[in-house]
């Protein structure tokens, strides 16, 4: 159930209303500092990276995901369970977008503090032979 838990934190476009269910209600995660919510998160990476590879529905597997603290970004990696055809640009950018709009529609949620604190997340997809298909940058800026 655990391993649950952290794919639903995780595959952030997936399942950006389910961090609530892992860390319990927003409201407790905003009297931390920037730089105490970035070493949370980089705490929870790390515990995460033991229980990867996961398997987080929707035909995606969770397969890395790491935290550069240099360029405060974080970078995770899914690939597809299915053969899936590679999206089209405009398809990368609506997926953005509707990424983007889930963040903004709760924006006291841990997603959208670890964004305010300065973290980039980087998602990158692969297909089910691990060849690399697309990827997807959210920026503190897109939530702005």
């Amino acid at each position: 159930m655990k391993k649950i838990f952290f794919a639903a934190l995780l595959c952030l476009c997936a399942t950006v209303g389910s961090a609530k269910a892992f860390y319990g209600e927003p409201s407790c995660f905003v009297q931390y500092s920037s730089n105490n919510i970035i070493e949370q998160f980089r705490n929870e990476v790390a515990l995460a990276q033991s229980q990867l590879p996961i398997d987080i529905g929707n035909g995606l597997t969770l397969t890395h995901v790491s935290y550069n603290n240099s360029t405060k970004t974080a970078v995770y990696l899914y690939r597809y369970n299915f053969d899936m055809p590679k999206p089209t640009p405009n398809e990368q950018k609506e997926r953005k977008l509707a990424t983007i709009h889930m963040l903004k529609a709760s924006p006291q949620s841990k997603d959208m503090q670890i964004l305010k604190a300065g973290v980039t997340f980087h998602y990158n997809y692969y297909d089910m032979n691990g060849n690399f298909m697309y990827s997807i940058k959210i920026t503190p800026s897109d939530v702005r």
